[in-house]
């Protein structure tokens, strides 16, 4: 798997879980995944979009996804991953020089990181740890 690859599966989890907790959606087998395999994910938390808990998965999976603005946060993320100038090459997306998130959704991904980045350790631990001893 190549650093982009990666830096798509890791912003997927930690919006998924951003979602999960906070607007109540759930992920449905690592949406998007090329993996096939399922993985169990537990209830919801609260919702702050008052009934919106329970979304259709987008991609054909037949499970809840995201609710709509946490889908619009990871299609724009996993765009800006896919047309990053430096490639495999990248360093994590806060020590880059270019910022090429615009700054609205800059604001969206930072609050969902700080959110999700230290429950990765419970959630995906393999993930988080390579992570954290990244360049």
């Amino acid at each position: 798997m190549n650093r982009i690859d990666w830096e798509k599966r890791t912003v997927r989890h930690m919006i998924e879980l951003w979602c999960r907790k906070n607007h109540g959606g759930q992920a449905c087998c690592e949406m998007g995944s090329r993996g096939g395999g399922q993985e169990s994910h537990g209830g919801g938390g609260e919702g702050s979009h008052g009934g919106q808990g329970s979304h259709e998965c987008q991609v054909g999976h037949g499970g809840p996804g995201l609710c709509g603005e946490c889908r619009e946060l990871l299609e724009y993320s996993l765009a800006r991953l896919e047309h990053c100038k430096f490639g495999n090459a990248k360093t994590k997306c806060h020590k880059c020089p270019v910022h090429c998130y615009r700054p609205d959704m800059r604001e969206k991904i930072r609050t969902v990181m700080r959110f999700s980045g230290p429950r990765m350790l419970l959630y995906h631990p393999l993930e988080a740890l390579r992570y954290l001893f990244s360049r």
